[in-house]
């Protein structure tokens, strides 16, 4: 069939791009670094990423997508080996803590923001 200006069937519309998080949504190299911190001090990860304001499963997320040979996963099993030590030290100490997340000075997990 030979279609014509006037008898062609119109274009299919292009698919609309999905909304961008709100700033601040997401991990970046701060709340990595807050993260790995925190889960040092905490030895928990739920507690860490809720730290943070992201969730236990967005933490294993980002480790997975990074791989387990990559410098934040590295980094996360000492910080969690340091953080369960302290725990077993003092149990109490970890519910009473606060996570202030520090300014990062370079992507050193290389999340590229």
């Amino acid at each position: 069939m030979t279609y014509t200006a006037q008898s062609r069937p119109p274009a299919a519309a292009a698919p609309a791009a999905a909304p961008s998080p709100p700033a601040g949504h997401g991990w970046t190299t701060r709340k990595a670094l807050a993260f790995i911190g925190a889960l040092a001090d905490l030895g928990m990860v739920s507690r860490a990423a809720r730290g943070v304001g992201m969730s236990r499963q967005s933490a294993y997320a980002l480790r997975a997508r990074l791989g387990e040979g990559s410098l934040f996963a590295r980094v996360w099993d000492d910080a969690l080996r340091d953080g369960a030590a302290l725990r077993r030290q003092a149990p109490r100490r970890s519910s009473a803590r606060r996570v202030t997340p520090l300014p990062p000075e370079d992507d050193v997990f290389g999340l590229g923001r």
